[in-house]
């Protein structure tokens, strides 16, 4: 039972060094960037700023109603002043943007104008005009929609004097200021000019430009269906987050590789522990039994060997009160108790490749203080690295700190013997080869 408490003692004590070393190595090199990301934590989305996608077909159509004056002027020019020219206009516009900046409409505007001899005439003017939005991208919403709108605009059309029976070409300009009232409401003022041939009134030369329509009007644009903008999402973001997660998998690879390797020599300084705890399983089942047979009668071979030294004319006669003694050199008597522990080291060095060796070193020590055992020290090197003279010191030296580990814990020096092999080839792979080799004995090796 002892045996197996301290068994567990000795692997909780293990795994909780392994996980210490592993929860600071993880802590450590966490962030390996200026940058630090929690991969537990999505990022938050940023938009580009000049960046924006179209929805659907419908969306973002406008209707524009908007009522103002007209004056024309003509070539020629007649005899009264601006305002004495101007009549009421009415304009009626069906669009749409395709961008936040780009857009087109087709327009009508008419009602009544001036000629030349100042007469009211009817006129109808249907134009196509091309938009270019100034102003969108100044203070804009969620949906990229901006609160100001200043939009220039140019197109051509056709225009109507049934008086005159004409219907001459257009060319159309001017710019539309705009307020945002509410997510599909504006207020809309626009000031424009309307170009056509001098013979639009009836009077001129018909292959000239000269007569235009001068206008202002104020109403309301309506947005037709789904108003707004998809904004584009920033990649960059997501393309450094990318980046930084796969290095952090590389190096997480690596500390795995780390791990791996230190699980590798914890594991075999259990190995080790296994051994000791054989060990010290085999001397106790040793003192046990002889307690139990202290109660049966011991028998000294005295009357035998009295037999044995008159057969052989001797004049030595053993009494029964003198017991027979062992041979010390019986070889069952200088057989290593159990199997050997070994202790393995970084190359090149007399340093244990794991910390969690010392735990064995330490039972190692109280194994033999506790049943006065001899320790024999066998040192050794791998060949493969090193000179032979350089892996004989190497190997003496390996011996000796182990020895010195023993010391330290209270076993003797006098019942220690230490041994170098040299450099050795007996194991693959070659990083074996590098150990120290402990056994334990009953009477001095």
């Amino acid at each position: 039972m002892k045996s197996i408490r301290l068994y567990f003692a000795a692997s909780l004590l293990l795994a909780g060094s392994m996980y210490a070393e592993a929860k600071v190595f993880q802590d450590d090199s966490i962030s390996i960037s200026s940058c630090r990301f929690h991969s537990s934590e999505p990022l938050t989305p940023t938009y580009l700023d000049d960046a924006v996608g179209g929805l659907s077909f419908w969306s973002n159509w406008f209707l524009s109603v908007q009522g103002g004056e007209a004056a024309f002027m003509g070539k020629p020019l007649g005899c009264s002043d601006f305002f004495g020219r101007t009549k009421p206009l009415l304009t009626i516009a069906l669009g749409k943007w395709f961008t936040p900046h780009f857009g087109a409409r087709l327009a009508f505007d008419g009602f009544k104008f001036k000629d030349y001899s100042l007469t009211s005439r009817s006129y109808q003017n249907l134009h196509v005009d091309l938009m270019y939005n100034v102003l969108n991208g100044y203070k804009h919403d969620k949906d990229g929609l901006g609160r100001w709108g200043l939009i220039p605009f140019a197109g051509v059309g056709i225009i109507n004097n049934s008086y005159a029976r004409k219907n001459p070409c257009t060319l159309s300009y001017g710019f539309i200021c705009q307020y945002r009232m509410t997510h599909r409401l504006l207020l809309s003022g626009e000031i424009g000019a309307t170009t056509t041939f001098q013979d639009f009134d009836g009077v001129g030369d018909s292959r000239r430009l000269g007569d235009h329509l001068l206008r202002g009007s104020l109403g309301l644009t309506v947005i037709i269906g789904k108003p707004g903008w998809k904004r584009i999402i920033d990649p960059m973001p997501y393309v450094y987050q990318n980046d930084w997660l796969q290095g952090y998998v590389y190096q997480l690879k690596d500390q795995n590789e780390v791990l791996e390797h230190k699980l590798a020599k914890d594991k075999a300084a259990m190995n080790e522990m296994k051994k000791i705890l054989k060990i010290k399983g085999l001397l106790e089942a040793d003192i046990d039994s002889l307690e139990n047979r202290s109660s049966y009668p011991k028998n000294n071979y005295s009357g035998l060997n009295a037999l044995r030294a008159r057969m052989k004319g001797s004049t030595l006669a053993l009494t029964d009160s003198q017991p027979a003694q062992p041979n010390p050199t019986d070889s069952t008597q200088n057989e290593y108790i159990g199997v050997p522990v070994n202790f393995f080291f970084k190359l090149n060095t007399a340093e244990l490749t794991s910390k969690a060796q010392h735990l064995n070193i330490a039972e190692i020590a109280k194994v033999a203080k506790k049943h006065n055992l001899y320790v024999r020290i066998v040192g050794a090197a791998d060949k493969a690295t090193g000179t032979e003279e350089r892996n004989k010191k190497l190997s003496e030296a390996r011996a000796a700190y182990i020895a010195a580990q023993l010391e330290k814990r209270g076993v003797p020096k006098e019942q220690m013997v230490l041994e170098g092999l040299g450099g050795i080839s007996r194991f693959k792979p070659e990083e074996i080869n590098r150990y120290t080799r402990v056994m334990l004995y009953h009477n001095l090796p």
